[in-house]
């Protein structure tokens, strides 16, 4: 085995060290403390963070697709035994779309204690669980993703959470846009009231979050 045939992007266990990795310009980027003091106005007693979440995405688009194959399949079928399951697969998928408006799920933080809360809210019963503690969280930031299609390129930003244990979590609906300023600044302001870090997030980068030698590093990555 030569020189050439050793990944020195790889870490001791495996992982893509992300230092090594093409594109990285930023390097280990620190979250800036930001402080709820600096605020103009007293914070309510619960803010709402309302994003779509997996069971709003997938029962309508599941739902689609159903209808679309019973479709299909009634066309095919043309009074045979097929007509009737076809009904019943368009009736499923309809109750799939219809399902998307009996479907609520928000994240909810307790301005007084920073905690986060996660409700769900699914044809009418109604939970509310711990989701994380201020100590959980490293930084709040934005994210941005690049896109291609046959109408062109385009990138799309959204606020996100970054855990200590290193996860990411979508903390806002992604939306086209030239640059990330707006969601920097919902970013910046929601930092200020979990007081924790913030991370700027440059336009056209896509961020990575990584955990190397115990700690949480976020890098972002030039398209």
């Amino acid at each position: 085995m030569s020189l050439n045939d050793i990944d020195l992007s790889r870490t001791a266990n495996g992982e893509t060290d992300p230092l090594k990795m093409p594109g990285i310009k930023q390097g280990d980027v620190e979250p800036a403390p930001v402080n709820v003091s600096t605020t103009d106005q007293p914070l309510p007693p619960y803010i709402k963070v309302d994003c779509d979440v997996d069971e709003e995405i997938t029962y309508p688009g599941c739902g689609c697709a159903l209808m679309l194959g019973g479709i299909f399949l009634s066309n095919i079928a043309d009074r045979t035994f097929l007509e009737y399951p076809a009904y019943a697969v368009i009736a499923a998928g309809a109750l799939g779309v219809i399902s998307r408006y009996f479907i609520d799920n928000f994240y909810v933080i307790n301005t007084a204690d920073r905690k986060i809360y996660y409700r769900r809210s699914v044809l009418g019963k109604t939970s509310i669980k711990f989701f994380c503690a201020p100590e959980d969280i490293y930084a709040v930031s934005a994210a941005g993703r690049h896109n291609s299609g046959k109408s062109g390129e385009w990138w799309d930003y959204r606020v996100v959470l970054i855990k200590t244990n290193g996860e990411r979590i979508d903390f806002g609906n992604a939306k086209k846009a030239d640059s990330p300023d707006e969601f920097n600044r919902t970013a910046k302001g929601m930092a200020a009231v979990l007081q924790c870090g913030y991370i700027e997030c440059p336009a056209a980068h896509e961020m990575i979050v990584h955990k190397m030698d115990g700690r949480t590093k976020v890098f972002f990555h030039k398209k």
